[in-house]
């Protein structure tokens, strides 16, 4: 049994506020994470300044502040320089977050923070609740203004997902990170087909390592997925994995 949940940031910025309080929002330079300053309380010279991300789901729109996130997640998400990989890594812990409370019915919003996604020695997540580790595998991925995150409450089971943008890779990149099989596999599809065809291998791949809890530390090479033939008007498709 494996629990799927899918998030997009909403690339809208401007909300209606109530009378209570005025707050001038700020955008960043992702879509989907925005903040305000303080207008009083500073850190040192700079004014505090307060995150919030935005996203849709199932066309509905959300905003939650980051006082959603552990203690400890806060000191990771502090140490992030860059907005852009700042806001990817708050949707996809988001994401991690709503699937498990799905799946846990003690597990209210405002109890996010006593929930604490963290990584373990080679990076793959897991999760904390309440000071205990959760049995299961998590698994998390980000790009662009997606997130996604799966998670199988069995303990002996493994489960990675991945998600990909379809997109050109290079011949030099195909022979440098693909098997001679999975190449072939490429260049034996139409040239127009080619960009799709690297990225559901590519794609696949890292969802293995994943759900093998090793990521990117080992060779690509190591594994190999098929996903002959590959049918372009097909949704789901099977995949074999050597």
């Amino acid at each position: 049994l494996i629990f799927v949940f899918l998030y997009r940031f909403f690339t809208a910025y401007q909300t209606k506020r109530g009378p209570v309080m005025t707050i001038k929002w700020i955008k960043t330079a992702h879509k989907g994470l925005r903040y305000y300053e303080h207008p009083t309380r500073r850190h040192g010279k700079k004014k505090d300044r307060y995150y919030a991300i935005r996203f849709k789901v199932d066309r509905n729109e959300y905003s939650y502040g980051v006082g959603w996130l552990s203690d400890s997640e806060i000191e990771r998400y502090e140490r992030f320089k860059f907005p852009k990989r700042r806001a990817e890594w708050l949707l996809g812990r988001w994401a991690a977050k709503r699937l498990l409370a799905s799946c846990l019915n003690e597990l209210e919003p405002d109890q996010y923070s006593l929930l604490s996604i963290e990584s373990a020695v080679g990076g793959a997540p897991y999760a904390v609740w309440k000071g205990m580790p959760l049995s299961g595998c998590l698994s998390i991925s980000h790009r662009a203004d997606l997130a996604a995150a799966a998670w199988c409450p069995i303990e002996i089971s493994r489960v990675g997902i991945d998600i990909e943008v379809i997109e050109f890779k290079s011949a030099t990149f195909i022979h440098d990170y693909f098997t001679q099989q999975e190449a072939a596999l490429v260049f034996a599809q139409p040239t127009e087909h080619h960009a799709l065809a690297a990225s559901l291998v590519w794609s696949a791949k890292e969802a293995l390592l994943k759900a093998l809890q090793t990521g990117l530390s080992i060779d690509t090479r190591q594994v190999e997925v098929s996903l002959d033939p590959i049918v372009l008007d097909e949704d789901w498709q099977p995949l074999s994995i050597v």
